[in-house]
């Protein structure tokens, strides 16, 4: 069974617990607000062998034991995986909303075989404490999404929330699948362009979402184990 701890802030910063137990988790992918730019994204994915998409957005619904809130490390076997910074909407059985930021890492290697081997493959990160959507609702588009790689922290993202479509529309896109609404739901919403043009293939990654109005911020950091380099035989 798969639980998760996590620390809600409220606008004055008072937290409390939110346990969420057995989440079905949906990765959502080409979300991005400008048509233009999401179909020449997919031209230049397609140029590396990557097959487009068979919808706009793309969702794919992947295990719960996939979740991991933000550890000091965590472990892959591939030697080309990296992380992508997302803003994750939390829906709870009562209809209450929750944001953080987390990271879709993934393999890269196995992208151009299968989208869906390449997410499974990997944990999907997320940051310990989160946001009621409620309390930034209203300034969504100014929200701002960074990400950072290795121990120099260079900077790999860098964009506001305003790059991403709404996190309803997002939400109620990928409601229409029939997931029983007694369970938690974990939606990944897409990511911002990287600021390198190409992957980077880092020990560390550091996904930073900040409330600029409040002055405040949401972290999830961690370092990667490739366990690849040690396989035997």
């Amino acid at each position: 069974m798969t639980t998760l701890y996590l620390q809600a802030l409220s606008a004055t910063s008072i937290a409390s617990s939110l346990q969420i137990s057995e989440p079905f988790l949906v990765i959502a992918g080409y979300t991005g607000r400008n048509a233009y730019a999401v179909n020449q994204h997919i031209l230049e994915l397609q140029a590396h062998g990557i097959t487009p998409p068979e919808m706009i957005p793309m969702f794919w619904t992947l295990p719960n034991w996939l979740l991991s809130v933000a550890q000091p490390v965590i472990q892959v076997h591939a030697g080309k995986s990296s992380g992508e910074a997302e803003p994750v909407l939390i829906r709870m059985p009562n209809g209450e909303l929750f944001m953080t930021v987390g990271s879709d890492h993934t393999d890269r290697s196995l992208e151009g075989s299968s989208m869906l081997l390449a997410k499974l493959t990997c944990p999907k990160v997320l940051a310990p404490m989160v946001w009621r959507f409620e309390d930034v609702a209203e300034r969504w588009d100014s929200l701002h999404l960074q990400a950072f790689v290795g121990d120099d922290e260079t900077c790999y993202q860098d964009g506001a929330l305003a790059l991403i479509r709404h996190p309803l529309e997002v939400l109620e896109q990928a409601s229409r699948s029939p997931f029983p609404v007694d369970r938690p739901f974990i939606l990944f919403l897409g990511t911002i362009p990287l600021l390198t043009g190409s992957f980077c293939f880092a020990k560390r990654f550091l996904a930073i979402l900040e409330d600029r109005e409040r002055g405040r911020n949401l972290r999830c950091d961690y370092a990667i184990d490739d366990l690849s380099s040690m396989a035997l035989g």
